[in-house]
């Protein structure tokens, strides 16, 4: 959302394209080169500023960000000024004993995460001066005209003028597990969430199919990634961290207490000014507990040190002693409680009962070929081509080959193939898959109790209603269709006259160690919240999958907490344990309701909508397959 001249706020995914054109100075030529370099210049470079990664000195530093280090430094030059020189050593061999161990082990952890991150250059293809052609995507400026196509990541926030059966993987930005369609038509002004933004590409995002071009409308730190990143609160101290510093507080506090009443007491009884002095100087770094901060480091470096066994990077040792104090885990689903992926699930015929012959026409139709291709962002059938089926059946799908296919598209919403055995033994066969109801239309049969039956109307609302029903449980599903054809070439005139063989079910499924996880953690009474960007039912049913029990049975959605007061969003935040569509922001403000609340929190996630999140938590706990 922008604004015109007038101070007006300016919906541009709910203009038209001419008038899109006008408010961004454009068309549909794109920008000329000296308008380019003025918008760059004038917006800057199509980037997100990165904090940069602590250097060592400032590692350091930070060790000594501690009242009771600060303590025992002051203790040793009181001691070295006063003659005690022995014990100004030791005490700063210890200081120095404690800092090189907290050092080593935070030093070492940013430069793994340092090593983890790549930096690529991406390219963006875009039309300036009249011409197509690649740049840096820094380069980008709003008014710019940009290609996509299968594989791309999306430069910068894009309102598509033209989208051609293009979907785009969304699950890092918004925690949409499923790709989303989009189109070229205008959108609702009422709508301002990426979920509901059906004709916006946005930065960081995957193309999955299709292809597409569009006006740049935001980029850098105005894109919705952008504004995701720099909502970004500095770090807070986690609550090992304030109850350190009150300990040391506290701690100071007894010791100049002490010094100035032992010191005041020998005075008055006549002990001499600088007897008394001395005296409390000496009373107070024997109070002192110098060895405090090294056993503390050494207990956190050992917990540390266990867990890079286990793979686990510890970037901030005070985070070891947080990790076991947690008594609320928040946690994404897509990812973290999820494989991330779609999985085959069943394959059904039209009785409900596994069928081989499903999958084989699934596997038959489809955009790959052979199972060691890699799917550019196909889903459903790379997860058809991994499943154990494909294994099983890869001697038969060798015994056919393809004659010819009708590419999927959305306005279909199927695709078909057109095979026949490799022998030439038996005649040809057209196969369609696609979504059940585009599917339902063209069959005229389908095959009960291993009998055809005319597809009736009846029959027709039976099937839809199991296919609800499959979708209500969590599934994505996929119809089969074949029939018998005396051709050597297809159209998508042919698409008719079949008969409805079954259905492919396909889930997100929850992580093998997910239920054993969320078991251990209500053994040890930490409560387990869900905070997903994915759709409601499919949020319910992984959480039935896992075993967490929802608080009564109501999953909140991010659409329900927009419409709450401040203490009606506490009541739901502490309440509820299942939300659903829920924004970056609406993640971090339940996280940091439950903080003020005296919770100690830990935050697990692995996209960029999680960011504002993790960040907030006590904890925040990032998965291997995380969004750099």
């Amino acid at each position: 959302m922008q604004t015109d001249k007038r101070g007006k706020a300016v919906v541009l995914w709910a203009l038209p394209a001419d008038k899109l054109f006008d408010f961004l100075k454009s068309s549909q030529q794109g920008l000329t080169s000296p308008e380019a370099k003025a918008r760059l210049d004038e917006y800057g470079t199509n980037e997100i500023k990165a904090k940069e990664r602590k250097v060592w000195r400032e590692v350091l530093l930070s060790q000594f960000r501690n009242a009771l280090v600060l303590v025992l430094v002051v203790a040793a030059i009181i001691s070295f000024f006063i003659g005690n020189k022995i014990d100004s050593a030791v005490i700063l061999v210890i200081v120095l004993i404690n800092t090189s161990l907290g050092f080593a082990q935070e030093y070492k952890a940013e430069r793994v995460l340092a090593e983890l991150k790549r930096y690529v250059t991406i390219n963006a293809e875009v039309r300036r001066d009249g011409n197509v052609s690649y740049i840096n995507a820094r380069e980008i400026v709003p008014g710019d005209i940009v290609l996509l196509k299968v594989g791309d990541i999306v430069p910068a926030d894009i309102r598509l003028l033209e989208a051609d059966n293009l979907t785009i993987d969304e699950s890092s930005l918004t925690g949409e597990s499923a790709p989303v369609l989009k189109k070229a038509t205008t959108a609702s002004k009422k709508h301002s969430v990426p979920q509901y933004l059906h004709n916006v590409a946005f930065m960081g995002t995957s193309v999955t199919s299709g292809s597409a071009y569009g006006i740049a409308i935001a980029t850098g730190k105005d894109t919705f990634f952008g504004k995701t990143a720099t909502f970004l609160q500095p770090s807070v101290q986690s609550d090992f961290q304030k109850s350190i510093r009150k300990f040391s507080n506290f701690l100071l506090k007894i010791i100049v207490a002490m010094t100035l009443f032992t010191f005041a007491a020998n005075a008055i009884l006549g002990k001499g000014v600088f007897d008394s002095f001395f005296f409390a100087i000496a009373l107070a770094i024997g109070i002192t507990p110098e060895v405090l901060p090294i056993i503390v480091t050494i207990a956190l470096s050992k917990g540390a040190v266990k867990m890079s066994r286990k793979k686990v990077i510890i970037k901030r040792l005070s985070s070891v002693e947080d990790l076991g104090n947690i008594d609320t885990l928040c946690c994404d689903k897509t990812g973290t409680l999820t494989e991330g992926r779609f999985q085959l699930e069943r394959y059904v015929d039209t009785d409900e009962k596994k069928a081989d012959n499903v999958a084989l026409y699934g596997l038959l139709c489809s955009s790959i070929s052979d199972h060691k291709e890699h799917a550019a962002g196909n889903p459903v059938d790379t997860a058809l081509w991994q499943s154990k089926a494909a294994l099983s059946l890869h001697s038969q799908l060798q015994s056919f080959e393809r004659l010819g296919v009708n590419e999927f598209d959305f306005m279909r919403r199927r695709m078909s193939v057109l095979v026949r055995l490799a022998n030439g033994s038996r005649g040809s066969l057209m196969i369609a898959k696609g979504a059940p109801e585009s599917i339902l239309k063209t069959c005229k049969s389908a095959i009960i109790g291993g009998k055809q039956q005319k597809l009736t109307k009846l029959l027709i609302d039976a099937f839809s209603k199991r296919v609800s029903s499959y979708e209500k449980d969590g599934y994505t599903v996929i119809a089969v269709a074949s029939r018998p054809v005396k051709k050597s070439k297809i159209s998508h005139a042919d698409e008719r006259y079949f008969e409805l063989q079954g259905f492919l079910l396909f889930l997100d499924p929850a992580k093998r160690t997910a239920k054993a996880s969320i078991k251990t953690l209500q053994r040890l009474g930490v409560a387990v919240k869900v905070l997903s960007g994915d759709s409601a039912i499919i949020t319910r049913r992984i959480c039935n999958d896992v075993g967490l029990k929802i608080a009564e049975n109501r999953v909140v959605t991010g659409q329900e907490l927009e419409r709450l007061n401040e203490k009606e969003f506490y009541n739901h935040a502490t309440k509820y344990n299942v939300f659903a569509r829920v924004t970056p922001e609406q993640k971090f403000r339940i996280v940091v309701t439950l903080n003020n609340e005296g919770n100690i929190i830990g935050f697990l996630g692995d996209g960029v909508n999680d960011a504002p999140a993790l960040k907030a938590a006590d904890v925040g706990i990032s998965v291997d397959s995380g969004t750099a």
